[in-house]
Order: structure tokens, then sequence, then C-alpha cells
């Protein structure tokens, strides 16, 4: 991520959120639990948009 821009950084952020919304209102639509991979799925993309974040943060930091 170190060389990575700004606007790739919220794009990609941006675009994990969705895939897990649209993982999750599968779930809802077909009136069931999540599958142990769309929870594994979803701890990861929780995970790298934490980390996205963060990354965002300091980014912010640094420009001030």
């Amino acid at each position: 991520m170190a060389f990575t821009s700004m606007k790739a950084q919220i794009e990609k952020k941006n675009d994990l959120i969705k895939k897990a919304e649209s993982i999750v209102n599968l779930a809802e639509t077909e009136k069931r639990e999540l599958t142990p991979d769309e929870a594994q799925e979803l701890a990861e993309i929780r995970d790298d948009v934490k980390k996205i974040k963060e990354f965002l943060d300091i980014d912010d930091d640094l420009r001030e």
C-alpha cells in the first residue's frame, strides 16, 4: 500500500464494502445464515477495509 494513491485506496475500500454488502444481502434474500466461507470472506474484507482506513488516516496526518 505504500505507494498506492489515496484515490485508489478509497476506491478499493468502497469496492470491498460493496462486496461485503452483496454477500450479506444474498444470505438475507435467501433467508439463511452465512456459510462458513462467506463468514471468512467477510472477516477478510473487514480486515482489509480496516487496514485501508488506517492507511488513509496516516496519509491524512502526513499531509497536515
